[in-house]
């Protein structure tokens, strides 16, 4: 996790300034997709006002773009604007399969409602998308539980376990709002993207579903929206310690990816991800 400040690097990019005012010489961009606060303080400490890019790191944008699917677009779009050659969407999930325990961060170049959403020979873009996301893996192997597989998008936040054993029939590890979005963006615009999700709530967990609609769009509690949701279903109050559990679980397994791969995420074209290749390469003529 990268901490805000006014610090500058040799490039002259002020670490937390809104990615509009900066233009980089050259080499790729990352651009980051959170759709809570939360989830974007996992990768980045300053403050990155909602709905706005800003500099992580030269090479790496972060946009808090909010819940739901045309939320994610345009912050997909605003991470286009400033120069992003790469796509991620971050932050925590509903799982679906029974591996998917809360913790689990689900590593997806795939996202769809019933299958596989490539068929046939994969494209450049795709393969670049597969193998960021091996190096990904094998980064992480061993400091969180991970998952490999394919994501479903869905409208609405899955507060019943119904709907999520539903969705589970599609063979995906997981379910967010945002992913799909983010992916369109980034195939509208021919560039790799990839979903790193942390499984905030597995299959067999039941949200509050009246307490729910007490967060805003970036995950911030209305209070008295919270209290009156207890207040007249009391009943909910028995979910939250569970609830709370899983979801710093989640926080703190995006945390330790953001630590391991660095905020770049091991992204192609990045100092790091060659790093990394340098590194098996050396390995593999040594072995």
């Amino acid at each position: 996790m990268i901490e805000g400040g006014a610090s500058r690097t040799g490039a002259q990019i002020e670490i937390g300034s809104p990615a509009s005012a900066v233009t980089e010489a050259s080499g790729s961009i990352v651009g980051v997709v959170a759709a809570l606060a939360a989830e974007g303080r996992c990768l980045f400490a300053g403050a990155a006002p909602p709905g706005r890019a800003v500099i992580v790191m030269p090479g790496v944008r972060l946009c808090v773009g909010g819940v739901g699917a045309g939320r994610a677009t345009a912050a997909g779009r605003s991470l286009l604007g400033v120069g992003a050659t790469a796509l991620v969407s971050w932050g925590v999930a509903a799982g679906l399969g029974p591996a998917a325990l809360a913790g689990t961060v689900i590593l997806a170049s795939e996202v769809g409602p019933t299958g596989p959403s490539d068929t046939g020979s994969p494209s450049d873009t795709q393969r670049l998308a597969r193998a960021w996301v091996d190096r990904l893996e094998g980064c992480l192997r061993g400091r969180v539980p991970l998952a490999r597989g394919r994501l479903v998008g869905t409208d609405r936040i899955l507060t019943a376990v119904a709907d999520k054993r539903a969705l589970a029939r599609t063979g995906a590890l997981g379910a967010d709002m945002e992913t799909a979005a983010v992916a369109q963006v980034a195939r509208g615009a021919g560039i790799p993207w990839i979903a790193v999700r942390a499984v905030a709530d597995s299959a067999n967990v039941a949200l509050p579903p009246h307490v729910m609609l007490a967060v805003d769009v970036v995950g911030r509690i209305r209070t008295i929206g919270f209290i009156m949701a207890l207040g007249r279903h009391p009943r909910e109050c028995l979910q939250l310690p569970g609830l709370a559990r899983g979801f710093r679980a989640a926080l703190t397994s995006l945390r330790t990816v953001a630590q391991a791969a660095g905020p770049a995420l091991l992204a192609p074209g990045t100092a790091a991800a060659g790093d990394m290749l340098r590194q098996t390469a050396g390995s593999e003529a040594v072995s």
